[in-house]
C-alpha cells in the first residue's frame, strides 16, 4: 500500500472565500439540526381535536379552571402567555364585542405588530381589542367558553397592556398584570352593560415570563362580571 506524504495544499486551497462559506454553511446546518433535535425531543405537540361544539353546564365558575392550562391563553408554541383575569356571564350571546367597540375599544387586528396570536383551549378569541391611554395601549382578548352558568353564557378574557416598544419593534408589556385588569374593569363598569359580581381566585399569585422574556406578575384573581341589556 502506498501512502502520499506530500502537501495537500495544492489540491485544497485553504482560506478562500468558497472554503470559508462551506465551513460556515456546515456549522450553521449542524447548529440548526441540533436545535431541531433538542426541540423535537422536549416539545410534544398534541393537535387539537376539533369536534362539534357542545354547550356544557357548570354549577361553579371555578370548574372552568380545573386544569392549570385553562387559566392561561397559550401562544402558537403552546406556552402560557396571557393570564385569564376576567370572566363574563352574559344574557346576550355574541354581542359583547359590538358593545365594547361602541365604548371606545378598537379592533386590535388593525395593529398587526401588537396582535400576537393567542389561543384558549385551541380557540381563537371572538375579538381582540385595544384602547390607548397616553403612552399605554390596553389590550382585551375575549374567548367563548361554550359553557352555561345559571342559564347564562360564559366568556373569559385576558387583560394586558403595552407600555412601549424595544428597538422600535418588540412590544414591551406591563409587569403588573393586575393594573391592566383593574383599568379594564374600571372602564367596563362605567357603562350600563356590565356589573361586578365577585372575584374568583383561579390561580396562585405568580411571576412568569412572556414570549419575549419579559417578566410579569399577578395575584391570580379573575373578576366576574355580568353582561346584559
Amino acid at each position: 500500500m502506498l501512502y502520499y506524504t506530500g502537501s495537500l495544499k495544492k489540491f485544497f486551497k485553504v482560506g478562500t472565500p468558497l472554503s470559508q462559506a462551506r465551513v460556515i454553511s456546515i456549522v450553521t446546518i449542524s447548529i440548526a439540526a441540533g436545535l431541531y433535535l433538542i426541540f423535537g425531543l422536549n416539545f410534544h405537540y398534541k393537535p387539537a381535536i376539533y369536534s362539534e361544539e357542545k354547550t356544557v353546564k357548570i354549577d361553579r365558575l371555578k370548574m372552568l379552571f380545573n386544569k392549570s392550562s385553562d387559566r392561561f391563553a397559550q401562544n402558537i408554541f403552546g406556552i402560557d402567555s396571557q393570564a385569564i383575569n376576567i370572566v363574563i356571564v352574559a344574557d346576550n350571546r355574541d354581542k359583547i364585542c359590538s358593545i365594547l367597540k361602541k365604548t371606545g375599544w378598537k379592533n386590535l387586528n388593525s395593529n398587526e405588530k401588537f396582535n400576537i396570536p393567542l389561543f384558549w383551549q385551541a380557540k381563537e378569541p371572538i375579538c381582540s381589542l385595544d384602547m390607548k391611554k397616553k403612552n399605554t395601549s390596553y389590550i382585551l382578548r375575549i374567548w367563548n367558553t361554550e359553557v352555561l352558568y345559571n342559564t347564562k353564557h360564559v366568556y373569559i378574557a385576558g387583560a394586558n397592556a403595552i407600555i412601549g416598544k424595544q428597538w422600535g419593534i418588540i412590544p414591551i408589556f406591563i409587569k403588573d398584570l393586575d393594573h391592566a385588569r383593574n383599568f379594564v374593569l374600571k372602564g367596563l363598569l362605567k357603562g350600563l352593560h356590565f356589573k361586578r359580581l365577585q372575584s374568583v381566585q383561579i390561580n396562585k399569585p405568580f411571576i412568569k415570563e412572556n414570549f419575549f422574556g419579559q417578566s410579569y406578575f399577578s395575584d391570580g384573581k379573575a373578576d366576574v362580571l355580568s353582561f346584559g341589556k
